[in-house]
């Protein structure tokens, strides 16, 4: 019965919470708790929150992609997070393998832009 409910609410997106689940099966709160519901809620919500996370690296790997690819010229490590809308602390709690990937997608960036440009890197100038 709670399951049926639970695996709706992941496919359809929507915020598992006891009250959520309490208002669709039109009963209490405390009848949740009290049939045993809320380990369950708890697991689907666990569940929910790894989906959510999965699918916002997803997301910033696209983006990364798009950024290296259509990006001209060099770049630094903090405008590249600037422009990629997300801040490098939290991509490397909740994926440290995705910041390697991005520190080496930086790496071949900016020698091929330093190449093609073959301007000055803004990293090779020194100020005094």
């Amino acid at each position: 019965m709670f399951e049926d409910v639970l695996e709706a609410f992941l496919k359809k997106g929507e915020k598992i919470t006891v009250n959520s689940v309490s208002t669709h099966m039109g009963v209490s709160k405390s009848t949740i708790r009290n049939w045993g519901g809320s380990p369950l809620i708890a697991e689907y919500k666990r569940k929910q929150n790894l989906q959510r996370v999965d699918q916002e690296l997803e997301d910033i790997h696209k983006r990364v992609d798009e950024l290296v690819h259509h990006h001209k010229g060099p770049i630094t490590s903090k405008e590249f997070y600037e422009t990629l809308g997300v801040n490098r602390r939290m991509v490397w709690r909740k994926a440290p393998e995705l910041t390697l990937v991005i520190r080496e997608e930086l790496r071949k960036k900016n020698r091929e832009a330093k190449s093609t440009y073959g301007g000055v890197h803004k990293h090779d100038v020194i100020e005094y």
